[in-house]
């Protein structure tokens, strides 16, 4: 699974934008603040969907507002077999 690129600038940008600390927003989301670093340098493997959207609404923001043209975050490749 690939995440698809842009979606930890735009949050990073949000949340600088509302003058929020990666901190702050630990504390407002419960997310740690090393899954939030992780979410903004795009690192898909070490966090979940719901991770995700938790960041977005802690930033007030709906999570289509992050999505990019068609909605995909995350592109899966079928290696061998069958799914």
């Amino acid at each position: 699974m690939k995440a698809k690129e842009n979606y930890g600038n735009i949050l990073t940008e949000k949340r600088i934008g509302l003058g929020l600390t990666i901190k702050k927003i630990s504390q407002i989301t419960g997310i740690p603040e090393r899954k939030i670093l992780k979410i903004e340098l795009e690192k898909a493997a070490e966090f979940s969907l719901h991770d995700l959207t938790k960041y977005a609404e802690g930033l007030n923001i709906p999570l289509s507002e992050i999505l990019q043209g068609d909605g995909v975050i995350f592109e899966c490749k079928n290696i061998g077999g069958n799914l």
